[in-house]
């Protein structure tokens, strides 16, 4: 079974509620572009549109006009950036370990990832499972990469050992920079590997901007562009091939039609789809995606996570006074001890221990070691659900 994941900003909404959502960026304009609340009531309060009629010319206004207006639209995206760069590293103090789990079930499935989010949480977590050292592995854009004068690319992150899940980025990413909307069509994007806040000021990528399809009904100015179109026709690929898509933390938004046509036109009509978020509008997926059958679960990212995604193991031994041997195992943080008997080694009778609980599992360990001294050794293993289990 090929599965595909389809990822909305409620997606990075539920690992952390620093990151933001459509309506959270209205008032985000206003404060950091010194707005006067009234500049939206001509669109309704609707940030889309008012992006939307900053990246067109109107023809009713001058050239003086449309040029303020572009130059506003500009700042709005560089404001974009800020909020979520920012939103991200807060979020990144405190993962949520459903995350991890999830990541790691969907590198067991080898899924495709098509995400509207512009930020890397998800591709960190990829890492944390170990699978890939660079988010760079997980991308199928056509990415350069930039290096001080003097530097040597074999000091690059080597490529994972196997297989990784495929992350689409459909709407641009933090880390992909480009020379900006004057830039050829046929530019290629540049990776970043730590995009933050001074990016700007770094002399390797002072000369670009990240690139950002922004939040707006109307993006032929950024749909164009080689880099991205590769993206979509490979998301489109994917959803043609997939028995399964999951919709996580989409809404569907009317005013994203682009999308909504891209949806219904690619993903099979044989194809289970299941639609996860906790503020399902009635009817809105039924008429973005007609005549599929539709799975609509009303519940959170975490609670889908829990019940999908496989289980996460932690296991140690320590000594105790008398040299006798403890083992423990940590279950999705419910921990648990027992005493080693017989004569194996501690680490032996650890994976005797794994393998009785739990039986002889193609264990995925990280090799990593706990935080407290008392802990002689620690491995971390995940044991997935049923390649593609639904």
């Amino acid at each position: 079974m090929q599965k595909v994941i389809v990822l909305g900003a409620g997606f990075s909404r539920a690992i952390s509620d620093r990151m933001p959502l459509m309506v959270d960026l209205r008032a985000q304009f206003e404060d950091r572009l010194r707005l006067h609340h009234t500049v939206f009531e001509p669109y309704g309060g609707d940030v889309e549109a008012w992006l939307a009629y900053l990246a067109s010319d109107q023809p009713w206004l001058g050239d003086s006009e449309n040029l303020s207006n572009r130059a506003l639209f500009s700042r709005s995206i560089d404001v974009l950036y800020d909020v979520i760069i920012k939103a991200q590293a807060q979020a990144e103090e405190a993962q949520p370990s459903w995350l991890d789990r999830i990541a790691w079930q969907w590198s067991h499935e080898n899924v495709t990832v098509l995400t509207f989010n512009y930020d890397t949480l998800l591709e960190t977590a990829f890492q944390r499972v170990g699978w890939a050292r660079a988010a760079s592995a997980f991308y199928a854009a056509p990415l350069t990469e930039r290096y001080p004068v003097g530097s040597s690319r074999m000091l690059s992150a080597s490529p994972p050992s196997r297989k990784v899940p495929t992350v689409l980025k459909l709407h641009g990413s933090v880390n992909w920079w480009h020379g900006g909307s004057n830039a050829p069509l046929t530019e290629q994007m540049v990776y970043h590997p730590r995009p933050s806040a001074q990016s700007h000021s770094e002399p390797l990528f002072a000369d670009l901007q990240p690139f950002l399809v922004p939040p707006t009904s109307i993006k032929n100015g950024y749909y164009g562009r080689s880099g991205l179109v590769t993206q979509w026709r490979l998301a489109a690929e994917a959803l043609r091939a997939a028995d399964q898509v999951d919709v996580i933390g989409y809404s569907f938004p009317a005013s994203d039609l682009p999308t909504r046509t891209f949806l219904s036109s690619t993903i099979r009509p044989d194809a289970r789809v299941r639609v996860i978020d906790p503020y399902l509008r009635e009817g809105a997926a039924e008429a973005a995606l007609p005549g599929r059958e539709l799975v609509l679960l009303s519940q959170s990212a975490q609670t889908f996570a829990n019940k999908h995604a496989g289980t996460r193991v932690s296991a140690w031994h320590t000594q105790v006074d008398g040299g006798q041997c403890l083992l423990h195992i940590e279950v999705d943080g419910e921990a648990r001890t027992y005493s080693a008997l017989g004569s194996l080694h501690p680490e032996e009778a650890l994976r005797e221990k794994l393998n009785d609980l739990y039986g002889l599992q193609d264990y995925t360990q990280t090799g990593a070691r706990g935080p407290s001294d008392d802990r002689v050794y620690t491995t971390e293993v995940f044991i997935p659900k049923g390649k593609n289990q639904a």
